[in-house]
């Protein structure tokens, strides 16, 4: 079946990632407040401190923001439900 970004089997094969990766990637480096950490040892060492958030791949991006005192960019409810961190929606 296509769609208006292309076919389904097409996007289920991934390939649109490498345009919208890209695109993404463009968004952030012309955005001066915004940046891609690197996840570090220090990020695991406050996974204890974020105990309310269940899945891992989210206390890695809960634990960036909270060893850098910066603010999370999420749509997640178990991120912003988290008293640990701060984190912003609109």
């Amino acid at each position: 079946m296509a769609t208006a970004g292309g076919t389904d089997a097409a996007r289920s094969r991934g390939e649109h990632a490498p345009k919208l990766a890209a695109s993404v990637l463009g968004l952030i480096d012309r955005a001066p407040a915004l940046r891609i950490a690197p996840i570090a040892r220090e990020h695991v060492l406050v996974f204890d401190r974020l105990g309310d958030i269940a899945e891992m791949h989210d206390r890695f991006i809960a634990a960036v923001g909270f060893v850098n005192d910066a603010a999370i960019i999420t749509r997640d409810a178990a991120i912003r439900a988290s008293h640990a961190i701060r984190s912003v929606w609109a």
